[in-house]
């Protein structure tokens, strides 16, 4: 094949493997971190520097803080302030640029594009439920530009200034610094193996002296080494939050531990060609599977690195099946890019960038946004408990409210906090004490959270204030906020028009039901809880084709959740009356991610699996 055919079909493959990653690139998680960041970014901004101490909640103000990723901060505040889908975007183009060094790391390695393509796309998939938008993407970004230029000799030139960036932008840092001393210790080993004497290289040793010396520049010197240490503490109450727990073992690749079990064997498969050309990919490769298989969180840092040992892998399985240079032939490569392009077309099936990429990326359709516009109107609480992954969220959008504990985590609050927060939010025994040591005043807390119950029926009464279909506020008996009349909240935000439907469905109307939750979708059709409702009024209606065409309404509006609009679908289905269409349609509910559970959707399908084996006896 002609030089500018060749350079066409290298062309082609790179878009193919970059457009198949793209489409996993929006995860259905929730995106709670990205508040307290952008949170911190406006500090900086107001203040002029880069804060050293908590000026947030009210549990620690003052508490000396290592905000590690304020650089990340600043840029994605201003991005934010710019316009929300900007920083969206950016977030975008860095994962393009991550996978785009996916790519060329696996080809590189491989030889092979069709290789490149598959292990790319299977790192894509791995990584998926961690794609969201956060600091730790600037470190896969860094990680694999340290092995992508490895080689190179004006490499350890490029390690300070990355280092330099690296240390103000994420805690991952501290693992660059040993990929670099990794590089410097393998090739002085490798030379002195040939001259059979030690030898150390001067560039790379000068490189990493150079990295050492800018790591200790930023706001906390050598002391920011102790944020990524602070995670070794194993004992840490916040070492229980979903993210920092081991992927259980499964081989279902619909399931991210799936994904990540085959990622590793078939990885595994690629080191014996690994080690002759590529031992410090071995190397981290083996360093990032340990800290995988003890943190989930480090998923897509396995998932990154691995990649071009599955394309090694995939490589030699393409080479065993050669039959002469059938796979050189202009038809061969032809018949192969409609595959990947027919692949790419299937799976960008379900996702949506516009409109509103920012939110359809944090699901902040969950945040409490209409309960922190009642509280804008009430008045501030001073000492306020609420949901630990609302904390960021209030910081960024109730500025005027400190926070009780947020998505900072162990790299500010201590283990005493965590567990008042735990018997808080179980609403257990002795959280009245807790209250009162910390004088809460008022909760900020799920609708439906035990701690509405307990408090309205305590010696001491509070009252509630406001409910929607998000959350519900209450306030001590003695909380300056309460007045006679209380505000009115806006009854026309789709939180409340959802909380509508609800209480008409609870009394068994379904029209009004039915009316209040379409008012919802038609207010914001990303409101997808208001679809559940919608479904919900139809089925109680006993219009089946009528709850079909509202969940197909929300699933055309927000494809990536099709698993909750399963669990909608469940609930009607159980209205109408047909417990053997609800059971499947849980069963396709659950989820698959690394973030938390259902477990009402596991009882409910235990229910229903007993009920419709009683039947059938």
């Amino acid at each position: 094949m002609g030089g500018a055919a060749s350079r066409s079909w290298q062309a082609l493959a790179a878009v193919l493997a970059l457009a198949g990653a793209a489409a996993w690139f929006q995860p259905e998680v929730s995106g709670d971190d990205l508040w307290w960041l952008l949170a911190a970014g406006r500090e900086i901004v107001r203040s002029g520097g880069v804060p050293t101490v908590d000026p947030f909640s009210f549990t620690f103000a003052g508490r000396p803080w290592t905000h590690h990723e304020w650089l990340w901060s600043l840029v994605a505040w201003l991005a934010y302030r710019t316009h929300p889908a900007l920083l969206a975007w950016l977030n975008f183009v860095l994962l393009l640029v991550v996978f785009a060094l996916v790519a060329g790391l696996a080809r590189i390695e491989s030889r092979s594009w069709p290789a490149s393509i598959v292990a790319t796309w299977a790192a894509a998939a791995t990584a998926h439920f961690f794609l969201d938008v956060r600091p730790h993407l600037v470190s896969l970004a860094l990680v694999l530009l340290l092995l992508v230029t490895r080689s190179r000799p004006w490499a350890p030139w490029l390690w300070p200034p990355l280092t330099l960036l690296w240390v103000n932008l994420h805690g991952g840092f501290l693992l660059g610094l040993c990929i670099v001393a990794a590089l410097v210790a393998l090739a002085a080993l490798e030379a002195g193996l040939r001259q059979r004497r030690l030898v150390l290289p001067a560039r790379p040793c000068i490189g990493l002296g150079l990295s050492l010396g800018a790591a200790l520049v930023n706001p906390w010197g050598w002391r920011i080494v102790e944020y990524p240490l602070a995670y070794l503490e194993g004992s840490s109450l916040f070492r229980s939050i979903s993210e920092w727990l081991p992927p259980p073992f499964g081989l279902d690749p619909a399931t991210f531990q799936g994904r990540f079990w085959w990622l590793a064997l078939l990885s595994a498969l690629g080191l014996p060609r690994a080690v002759a050309t590529a031992r410090p990919l071995v190397l981290l490769w083996g360093v990032t599977l340990a800290m995988a298989t003890t943190s989930r969180r480090f998923i897509p840092l396995f998932a990154v690195v691995a990649a071009p040992l599955v394309a090694l892998a995939i490589g030699w399985l393409l080479d065993r099946a050669r039959s002469g240079r059938m796979w050189d032939a202009p038809a061969a490569r032809l018949v192969a890019s409609a595959i990947a392009l027919a692949v790419v077309i299937a799976l960008w099936h379900e996702v949506r960038l516009a409109p509103r990429l920012l939110e359809r990326w944090t699901l902040s359709a969950l945040a409490p946004r209409a309960a922190l516009s009642y509280l804008g109107v009430l008045g501030a609480p001073r000492r306020p408990f609420h949901e630990f992954n609302w904390g960021g969220f209030i910081l960024l959008h109730a500025p005027g409210i400190p926070v009780f504990i947020d998505g900072r985590a162990n790299t500010l609050y201590d283990a005493a906090l965590a567990r008042d927060y735990l018997q808080l939010d179980s609403a257990g025994d002795g959280f009245e004490e807790v209250l009162a040591r910390w004088r809460i005043d008022a909760a900020i807390v799920p609708a439906y959270h035990p701690l509405v119950r307990a408090l309205r029926r305590g010696a001491a009464p509070w009252r509630l204030v406001y409910r929607d279909a998000i959350a519900a506020i209450l306030l001590a008996p003695d909380s300056p906020l309460l007045r006679d009349p209380l505000p009115e909240p806006d009854a026309t935000t789709p939180e409340a028009l959802t909380f509508e439907a609800q209480r008409h469905l609870r009394q068994d109307y379904p029209e009004p039901a039915r009316a209040a939750a379409a008012r919802a979708v038609e207010r914001d059709p990303l409101f997808f809880l208001a679809y559940r409702e919608l479904a919900l009024a139809y089925a109680g209606a006993g219009d089946e084709q009528g709850m079909r065409r509202a969940l197909e309404q929300g699933r055309e509006a927000y494809p990536r959740g099709w698993r909750r609009f399963r669990a909608f679908e469940g609930l009607g289905w159980e209205r109408l009356g047909r417990p053997d269409l609800a059971l499947p349609a849980y069963r396709d509910a659950l989820p698959r991610g690394p973030f938390g559970t259902e477990p009402a959707v596991e009882a409910r399908i235990r229910d229903l699996e007993t009920g419709v084996a009683r039947e059938a006896r």
